[in-house]
């Protein structure tokens, strides 16, 4: 295969390599790699492959973006939230290397189709965020014998290795040989992830892939790379083929649709009588039930707009439930924990269906809902603001506005409240509440410190202690 004039100089620095020559750049023209996956890991992997001149990449993703995916899926920008993330990574790939000839899988990734697509490929790389996509895509590599370079990331730190890359070559099940269940584990929308890190690793599989085309170096194949980040340590461990795993799972392309890796989703395990409830439903009815938000005391956002009970997950018990007489709304980041309390509730059903008294009655319809649904909505809250005289509207709108997601702020003259609307999934009340009481004033919520008052006007001074008292002006706040 020839390459044009600017291929050539596109490709110069690789084909200077005396380990890669134009010899390894026809290996990578020639070859085929799957990215399953466009979010945090897919995103440089997909960058790098594209251009080092991958001739065919295949991107499999059906998520939208999202705004909370910019932080570290720098491949995308605030333009594209809400298109399709294979699409949009298409596009941006093309622009970066038109050479490349990208193949898009708009679609969810099943035992039906997982063996048709990834068959069609050279080398895969896992760029996953669920136990269930990661385990079937590696017994379909299994199968099919592709190699897989896999890569995962919790919080600040990551992992990495080949698997299916040569004769008796571990795979994931070998380390691994059955997911954790899934309430002993958090993805990064519920416990975070440093936004650099994804970066990092996906650049290292799109590396792995590289070597394994051309030729080149040693690649990860029987080791385990682990990456801390809070202190730069890298730990190389030897791993070794479990043979007997693959004999007592007995995994072939005919018992493969039979496998269940669903198992590996709690979603799956919830009973019918079980309803989630929707953030229009809860807002509607809130007074029929008791809300109970089992996130850590340090997670954010914080819920202003309801009222809302903060006991951590950990806290709850079967005791503490019996003081309700309400139906429960449990609420955590993005349901998972939840769920995972509801199965657990589930298991004791018997101690709770028959529990009626004119008192107390805990119903087993317990409602579900996500805070990525309750803090997506566009919201409007009037603030009262005290220590003004009629003066310092402009000051008092200037501030509210600066904070990030604010996209409104009036001052109303007669009630001296200002109103503010802003996107609450950018920002919440408290932080409004704060740059007013930061540009001299004081809030209904935000008590003023001493040097805050201090640093007051003298036209906008109050007492804190009685607030209808007139100050030295002569004006009441």
């Amino acid at each position: 295969m020839s390459f044009s004039t600017e291929e050539k100089t596109r490709y110069s620095r690789h084909i200077l390599l005396s380990e890669i020559g134009i010899n390894g750049q026809t290996k990578l023209k020639n070859a085929k790699v799957l990215v399953i996956g466009a979010g945090g890991l897919g995103c440089p992997a997909l960058q790098y492959l594209s251009a080092a001149g991958v001739g065919t990449i295949g991107i499999v993703d059906y998520d939208k973006i999202e705004a909370s995916n910019l932080q570290r899926q720098i491949l995308f920008n605030t333009e594209m939230i809400g298109e399709s993330k294979a699409e949009m990574a298409s596009n941006e790939l093309k622009k970066l290397n038109p050479f490349v000839n990208i193949i898009t899988h708009n679609l969810k990734l099943t035992k039906d189709n997982s063996l048709e697509i990834i068959e069609k490929y050279d080398v895969v790389i896992d760029g996953t965020d669920n136990f269930s996509t990661r385990y079937m895509v590696n017994d379909a590599c299994y199968i099919l014998q592709k190699p897989l370079c896999y890569g995962s990331m919790f919080k600040f730190e990551g992992q990495l290795s080949v698997f299916h890359h040569g004769r008796n070559c571990p795979t994931l099940r070998c380390i691994f040989p059955e997911a954790p269940s899934d309430s002993n584990s958090l993805n990064c929308s519920e416990v975070g992830v440093i936004g650099v890190l994804p970066g990092i690793i996906g650049s290292l599989q799109a590396f792995e892939a590289i070597k394994i085309i051309t030729g080149v170096g040693e690649t990860l194949a029987g080791k385990l790379m682990i990456y801390n980040g809070l202190n730069q340590e890298w730990i190389k461990l030897a791993v070794s083929r479990n043979s007997d795993i693959y004999h007592k799972l007995d995994i072939s392309a005919s018992k493969f649709i039979s496998m269940d890796y669903e198992k590996y989703n709690t979603s799956c395990q919830i009973d019918n009588s079980i309803k989630e409830i929707s953030y229009r439903e809860l807002m509607s009815n809130h007074n029929k039930y008791s809300i109970i938000d089992i996130r850590e005391k340090n997670e954010l956002p914080k819920i202003s707009d309801l009222d809302v009970l903060e006991i951590p997950l950990n806290s709850i018990n079967t005791e503490m439930l019996r003081q309700f007489n309400k139906e429960i709304v449990f609420i955590c980041q993005s349901g998972r924990r939840s769920r995972n309390l509801l199965i657990q509730l589930e298991k004791e059903n018997v101690k709770f269906r028959n529990m009626k008294t004119k008192a107390i009655y805990l119903t087993m319809v317990i409602a579900l809902m996500s805070l990525t649904t309750v803090f997506g909505q566009s919201k409007t809250e009037k603030f009262k603001v005290y220590g003004n005289c009629g003066m310092c509207e402009s000051r008092i709108e200037k501030a509210a506005k600066s904070v990030d997601g604010v996209s409104a702020a009036d001052w109303n003259k007669e009630t001296k409240m200002i109103e503010v609307s802003f996107d609450a999934s950018k920002t919440d009340v408290h932080k409004v509440h704060m740059a007013i009481a930061k540009a001299g004033h004081d809030t209904e919520m935000h008590k003023a410190k001493d040097e805050t008052y201090n640093s007051l006007p003298g036209c906008c001074k109050y007492d804190r202690a009685e607030k209808k008292k007139e100050d030295h002006s002569g004006h009441k706040h």
